[in-house]
């Protein structure tokens, strides 16, 4: 880098322009305040520019300037030997700025490039780098590794800009990467999101991005965030719970109607086939898909009188299912203030014969199983009971 003067001299605001690089790493900045105060006092630092006239340290200035409306600006020329110097120079001016770890993180992507063609012309032609890294042990020697170089890089770059290790730097870029999709799709608020979690937790938005709900996290969440009421982590948890809880509501919801739609297709066949059987002569015969069931079915045992070993354990099983319902049914309340309520809830007689319906079928299953057991033995074998 040569000096083309030391001194500055002012040049039309119109004839500079921004590096391309700035607004790539650095984003859109806050100029208010830098505006109002360069309105108070008058007072421009010059701005460093190439011997093309574009900027490599100065950029707010130049927008507030511009904000103003100043049309002559203090520079002075730095003349640079290549794109990379002029790079290395820009960082460097924006070294002791504040920033956020998206920037941080863009700053880090561009020192290694950097630092990897430095490595490149430190290099040169020497022959020997060897091509391959030896087994990792002790005893050997990596520093030419080519992976190692990149893992020193890594850590360099990331102390550098302030992220403490490649490791923390390797776990922030994927979240740098899904913010600036966000903001090439016009997604400007979760982008802003997931940068602001990304400074308070790289690891907390490292979790949104790979549990892929960055876009999902309810606004109630969000709000609680920015007023430090929820953490990242928290943020993370709650949102997959009420996705998770989402998902359940809705397959319950897919079933509910799926057996309303059964029940309502049951009775529509039920109906059909009364209408049916209204029109058919009596001697008629009817087909086995229209016969009512000859014996109630229990537990799929018609016979309880001459029960298989097989048979009866399966009875028995069941009937210790039902123990606590049984006792249940037993101690309900049916008074006529309890019956009035339960009738209320119901929109009309053909539901509430539907419930009586269902209730009936549980009376005769009960009194079926009732049966039975009055007639099984205290050794645990049935029998016969004459009187039943």
């Amino acid at each position: 880098m040569q000096d083309c003067g030391f001194e500055s001299f002012k040049i039309g605001i119109t004839e500079i322009s921004p590096h391309p690089k700035n607004a790539e790493i650095y984003g859109e900045d806050d100029i208010q305040e830098l505006a109002a105060k360069i309105k108070n006092t008058g007072y421009i630092k010059p701005l460093y520019v190439n011997q093309d006239h574009v900027i490599i340290s100065g950029h707010r200035r130049y927008k507030a300037c511009l904000l103003l409306g100043i049309k002559q600006i203090p520079v002075v020329v730095k003349r640079f030997e290549n794109e990379q110097e002029e790079l290395e120079i820009l960082l460097l001016e924006n070294m002791y700025r504040d920033k956020t770890t998206e920037q941080k993180v863009n700053e880090a992507r561009e020192w290694e490039i950097i630092e990897k063609e430095k490595a490149k012309q430190r290099q040169g032609t020497r022959t020997d780098i060897v091509d391959k890294c030896p087994p990792s042990n002790k005893n050997t020697v990596r520093d030419n590794c080519p992976q190692a170089e990149q893992g020193k890089t890594r850590d360099i770059v990331a102390k550098r800009v302030g992220l403490g290790s490649g490791k923390t730097l390797e776990r922030a870029k994927p979240v740098v990467e899904k913010i600036s999709k966000l903001r090439e799709s016009g997604d400007t608020e979760n982008a802003e999101f997931l940068s602001k979690a990304l400074d308070k937790s790289i690891s907390g938005a490292k979790k949104l991005v790979e549990d892929n709900i960055v876009e999902k996290v309810p606004k109630a969440y969000r709000d609680m965030f920015k007023e430090d009421n929820l953490s990242v982590s928290d943020v993370c948890t709650f949102t997959k719970g009420a996705l998770e809880a989402k998902k359940r509501n809705e397959e319950n919801q897919r079933q509910y109607e799926e057996q309303l739609k059964k029940e309502q297709q049951e009775r529509e066949e039920k109906q059909r086939i009364e209408e049916l059987q209204k029109t058919l002569p009596e001697n008629a015969v009817v087909l086995d898909k229209f016969r009512k069931p000859a014996e109630p079915c229990i537990f799929g045992i018609t016979d309880f009188n001459n029960l298989t070993e097989e048979q009866y354990g399966k009875c028995l099983k069941h009937a210790k299912k039902y123990e606590d319902r049984i006792y249940k049914t037993a101690i309900l309340d049916v008074d006529l203030d309890c019956l009035q309520a339960w009738s209320c809830i119901y929109e009309n007689q053909e539901e509430i014969n539907d419930k009586l319906d269902t209730i009936n079928m549980a009376l005769q299953n009960l009194i079926a199983i009732q049966n039975y057991f009055k007639g099984v033995k205290k050794n645990g074998k049935p029998h016969i009971d004459e009187k039943s």
